[in-house]
């Protein structure tokens, strides 16, 4: 009798140079790419293997469908920075009362209406909150007038619009709070600081619930724990660099606010109505190798301003109201790695309500050459203006 005979092995090959592999590997696996002894030390480098994941990688971002992305609310921002893409980090800079807070929530409230799903780290403030600004742009009133109580106050005097904008409010609350769909769309964490260990934590979450993109509501509210890291800084570096980990590991785009300094400034009272500078950002230089995008936020100058007035200002003679536009907010392009042209340039949009929207090109075109000292108009007219 004929003793049975063992299948024979298939004989492994290298993956690089397709010759035998003479030593086995530890941990091989079924499916596992095989390599010799002399090649072996390519594994998870290999040019060909990486190359055409990153190949693979780029014809999914060239087949994207437009809507697939996440675009900004307003025209004027897509056209500056273009829509946020899956494994970017992108920082919106202002100075405090800078606009941070009233620009993400309009974006939240934009993205909820198309259906994302967001995991928003608001540390300045709290789950009720943020839903207090949601409710009033739901409404059209205005957050501030809303948490200050002067909307109540206006109401108890009987003030016909305060008790109308009230009632709407009431109804806003009664319908978020039945929208099942909206509150699992949001995620709204509660902590108040950032260390490297809870923001890992807030990933997982993010990740768990197949969230769409993370935003973090000021990036700069840090705190070390004990064991981590010797200072602020180095957490905020740690913290930057686990943003842009998390971003590219989950493929989506992560939005952090961060606050501009005005000790950088020299102190310049028209500071906050000038285009920003990234030499203004608290950690400027890892944020800047971080970031795809990093956005300046700040408030606009009245057309046709006496350039005397700007000198009375910054000399604490004249108030800064004489200057400054109420309805303006100017988004400025302080870092766009594909920007081309469009680096530095600013746009600008209404801000009236409580609402922010984009505007009319002819008002954005007069407003924003005041805010460069163009004079426009006819030969004559800018004669006489000088």
């Amino acid at each position: 009798m004929t003793p049975p005979t063992t299948p024979p092995v298939k004989e492994l090959r290298c993956h690089f140079c397709e010759g035998p592999v003479d030593v086995p590997q530890r941990g091989w696996t079924l499916g596992r790419k095989a390599y010799c002894s002399a090649h072996h030390i390519l594994e998870d480098s290999d040019p060909w293997v990486n190359g055409q994941s990153a190949i693979d990688y780029a014809e999914t971002l060239h087949h994207m469908d437009p809507s697939d992305l996440i675009h900004w609310p307003w025209k004027a921002m897509n056209e500056l920075a273009g829509p946020l893409a899956p494994g970017r980090l992108t920082y919106i800079a202002a100075f405090p009362g800078g606009g941070k807070t009233s620009f993400l929530t309009h974006c939240l409230y934009w993205w909820l209406t198309k259906g994302k799903t967001v995991t928003y780290l608001p540390l300045e403030s709290d789950p009720g909150e943020v839903f207090v600004r949601l409710a009033c742009l739901e409404v059209g009133a205005s957050a501030d007038e809303a948490l200050s109580f002067r909307l109540a106050e206006r109401k108890a005097t009987g003030d016909r619009e305060a008790i109308i904008l009230h009632d709407e409010l009431t109804v806003a609350y009664r319908l978020f709070r039945d929208k099942r769909a909206l509150l699992e769309q949001l995620r709204i964490s509660r902590i108040e600081a950032l260390t490297v260990r809870s923001f890992v934590k807030e990933v997982a979450i993010a990740q768990a619930m197949e969230s769409d993109l993370i935003v973090v509501d000021h990036v700069d509210h840090v705190e070390t724990e004990a064991g981590e890291f010797g200072s602020e800084i180095q957490t905020s570096n740690a913290l930057q660099s686990e943003a842009l980990k998390a971003a590219k590991r989950l493929n989506i785009p992560i939005v952090l606010a961060t606050q501009l300094n005005s000790s950088r400034t020299g102190n310049d009272r028209l500071a906050h109505y000038r285009p920003p500078s990234t030499d203004w950002l608290y950690n400027k230089g890892k944020k800047e190798q971080m970031a795809a995008n990093i956005i300046g936020l700040s408030r606009a100058m009245k057309p046709g301003i006496d350039p005397n007035w700007l000198s009375e200002v910054r000399a604490g003679v004249r108030p800064i109201s004489d200057v400054v536009h109420d309805n303006r907010m100017a988004v400025t392009g302080m870092k766009l790695r594909y920007g081309g042209a469009a680096k530095e340039r600013t746009s600008l949009l209404a801000y009236e309500r409580g609402r922010i929207t984009d505007l009319d090109a002819a008002d954005q075109r007069e407003t924003l050459a005041s805010r460069h000292g163009v004079l426009l108009g006819s030969p004559s007219e800018r004669r006489r203006a000088s």
